[in-house]
């Protein structure tokens, strides 16, 4: 797990310097940081984000961690297509050539790639899944790419 867990954070903090994220400076805790607390509670402990947000700071993985109201807040601030982009480059790190992926346990607006149906049990269609507007040209090709927004 402690390998796991370092190489998430690592992963996700050569992403988001490839976008060249700068975190506010007076922000406790890093996007990264943030980010891998969530993609461990999903990975190793079912999606409980309190049971995750203990364990790291408890075995000091990350030791200035937020409470769970701020760290709530703070992941669900980040926008859907942000969390996409990160798991179409986490699966393209583990399988180059895969075009599709799943993640198990983890609550993300499930979006329809154009051309293809939705699986019978999605709920809602795709066409009435609401997103805020895209402002940067890389979110609304990543949008564009998922069928959400039309190029």
């Amino acid at each position: 797990m402690q390998n796991a867990i370092t190489t998430i954070f690592c992963h996700v903090d050569d992403f988001l310097k490839a976008l060249s994220w700068k975190d506010d400076p007076q922000c406790r805790l890093s996007l990264a940081e943030v980010i891998t607390i969530g993609l461990t509670s999903s990975r190793f402990f079912g999606g409980n984000l309190e049971s995750a947000r203990a364990f790291l700071a408890e075995h000091q993985y990350i030791p200035n961690i937020l409470s769970k109201s701020r760290l709530n807040r703070r992941l669900h601030a980040i926008p859907d297509f942000f969390w996409h982009l990160l798991v179409e480059h986490l699966c393209s790190l583990k399988h180059p050539e895969c075009n599709v992926f799943l993640v198990d346990s983890f609550p993300v607006a499930q979006l329809s790639i154009l051309g293809s149906k939705p699986p019978p049990y999605s709920s809602p269609p795709p066409e009435r899944i609401h997103h805020q507007k895209p402002k940067s040209t890389l979110c609304k090709k990543a949008l564009a790419k998922w069928g959400a927004v039309q190029p």
